[in-house]
């Protein structure tokens, strides 16, 4: 179970650097957020003064991933991870460190939360101390490596601790969502319009967080163990297939389904295989969409589009865990 703050094995990351191009750009700062040994949260940053001293900082820092397993990153898959290895190659480094850590692009899960990486900060409460953007530092750099006045330095080691403070809430989002089928469901509301879950969490929030994604709502508070989880639904008239359809019969005079074990009643003039659309019932109930089927063996419906559907009284915590856990950690695309 992922336990509060970070994992022992864990660590987040991300670098600054004098421009986009990474052969022949360099890295400026590189900061780390991790567990020290007597699991205190610690910050560290490698910054240089001058391009000469990146192999340097590089060699600092893969030393320092030696006891890791896992990095975690926000974008870092396109920009910080190619950048790092890159710049390992420039300077004849061995990256086999960087490359037996499991990379974690926190991104591609999260993003659903935020258009932008500010959004999401926004959405966490995240509160930065310095006002300096990404692009502005760049320039900050070269003021720095002109003159080496220590006040510039300072404001690009606060923009990259700013960045990694959001890293972290980043991560107890992108924790919490993943680990969600091991908390303990609590409660069960059914309102107007939504089923209401609580679920127990075991570690208290650091963030306050309130996020939708598709017909989910998740938020909580922090200081809390108590993570809240809104699923909206629809009253709707749905189909569900009998299977299999070929076991069917339809009577067309009747416009009535026959199971072929009755079949034998019925002349064969009166009556002929039904079609698989055929081989439907209507309900109207309350429906929950749903974006995975997977080893789901309840009862599904359908839309005119075929999309599939559950009914509201057959939904439960364990398929809401799975069905977030295909939404945002899943490889599939969902419309």
């Amino acid at each position: 179970m992922f336990p509060p703050l970070l994992h022992k094995k864990h660590f987040l990351l991300d670098i600054e650097t004098s421009g986009l191009n990474k052969h022949i750009d360099y890295i400026v700062c590189i900061g780390v957020t991790f567990l020290n040994e007597t699991d205190e949260l610690t910050h560290h940053q490698w910054m240089l003064q001058l391009p000469e001293e990146e192999k340097e900082i590089l060699s600092c820092f893969l030393e320092f991933t030696q006891r890791f397993s896992h990095v975690y990153t926000y974008g870092g898959k396109h920009f910080d991870w190619p950048f790092l290895l890159a710049r390992c190659a420039f300077h004849q480094l061995n990256p086999s460190m960087l490359q037996s850590l499991h990379l974690i692009d926190m991104k591609k899960s999260l993003q659903h939360f935020g258009a932008t990486r500010i959004n999401l900060e926004d959405a966490l409460g995240v509160i930065r101390h310095s006002t300096t953007s990404g692009k502005a530092l760049v320039k900050v750099y070269r003021t720095y490596q002109a003159c080496g006045e220590t006040i510039y330095k300072t404001i690009i080691l606060a923009h990259n601790k700013d960045e990694l403070s959001a890293l972290l809430s980043f991560y107890e989002l992108y924790q919490t969502l993943y680990h969600l089928k091991h908390f303990h469901f609590i409660d069960t509301l059914k309102s107007s319009v939504s089923l209401d879950f609580s679920a127990k969490v075991p570690y208290l929030f650091t963030t306050n967080f309130q996020g939708c994604y598709k017909n989910i709502t998740l938020c909580w508070e922090s200081g809390t163990q108590i993570l809240g989880i809104k699923v909206a639904f629809s009253y709707l008239k749905l189909k569900q297939y009998l299977t299999p359809y070929k076991d069917y019969y339809y009577i067309p005079s009747q416009g009535q389904l026959l199971h072929r074990t009755l079949a034998h009643f019925v002349a064969s003039s009166d009556k002929r295989k039904a079609t698989k659309e055929e081989c439907t019932i209507y309900k109207e109930d309350d429906y929950i969409p749903l974006y995975t089927t997977y080893k789901l063996d309840i009862p599904i419906w359908y839309d005119s589009v075929n999309s599939p559907y559950l009914r509201v009284n057959d939904f439960s915590a364990s398929i809401l865990a799975a069905q977030v856990f295909y939404l945002l950690f899943s490889n599939k695309k969902t419309s």
